[in-house]
């Protein structure tokens, strides 16, 4: 399996319009168990919200009621492609100081997000490989 973005994101992409209030941004989060939602209108991503900013900025506000587009993270956002080396995500995440990041396809449309703990997942993963081999190697030379 190739290292690029495509083969770790999470293509299952839940988005909301601009127009859902605070409250329903925080039903969907609850719902799916997710804490990053973009907010998308005719594929175009407008911005993105998370768990965080529900918290630190509209519960301040003290109305659930006003629309998401009042305390999104707007554009422009940090993106890769689905082509995007997964060292090329990480450096992304790190020097942006990201916890996730949208993956475009070649239409320059959303079609995933890698969180931190994809990545972390993903580097688990080779490791235990890397290891494997190590371990059928030394001994085979026995």
């Amino acid at each position: 399996m190739k290292s690029i973005a495509k083969n770790i994101m999470s293509k299952n992409v839940i988005s909301i319009l601009p127009s859902t209030t605070v409250q329903e941004a925080a039903i969907i989060m609850k719902k799916y168990d997710i804490g990053f939602l973009p907010i998308i209108e005719n594929h175009n991503i407008l911005g993105v919200i998370t768990d965080r900013d529900i918290v630190i900025r509209a519960a301040i506000s003290n109305d659930l009621n006003k629309t998401i587009n009042n305390f999104m993270t707007p554009s422009p956002l940090q993106f890769v492609t689905e082509d995007t080396s997964i060292s090329d995500v990480i450096f992304t995440m790190a020097n942006y100081k990201i916890r996730r990041v949208l993956v475009l396809n070649e239409n320059n449309h959303l079609s995933g997000i890698i969180s931190l703990k994809d990545v972390i997942l993903y580097s688990v993963e080779n490791i235990n490989n890397i290891a494997n081999i190590f371990t059928e190697t030394h001994f085979r030379n026995l």
